[in-house]
């Protein structure tokens, strides 16, 4: 079986690691943002981690993260609220 198909990288240091469990107990972070950066493809309190495939570009996945995190805020209901306050034109 090849294991890299289920390794995950650690897109800040380049370290990679066979499962959530390993990377908590070596990097000290929570599995909950390990795997919610994983899933939703996002950087998670400034960690970021997907799935290594051989031959990965790893500066354009980290691209992408970012760009995921800013779409993600600007559809919030929170930033649209913010905007149409600010936008709005008071007397």
């Amino acid at each position: 079986m090849n294991r890299k198909r289920n390794e995950i990288i650690y897109l800040d240091t380049e370290e990679r690691f066979i499962n959530e469990s390993l990377a908590e107990e070596k990097l000290g972070i929570s599995r909950y943002y390990i795997h919610k950066s994983l899933t939703k493809k996002i950087p998670v309190k400034g960690f970021m981690f997907a799935y290594y495939h051989y031959g990965m570009d790893i500066e354009l996945t980290k691209e992408i993260y970012v760009k995921n995190q800013s779409e993600k805020l600007i559809r919030s209901k929170k930033w649209k609220n913010l905007i149409t306050v600010v936008t709005e034109v008071r007397p």
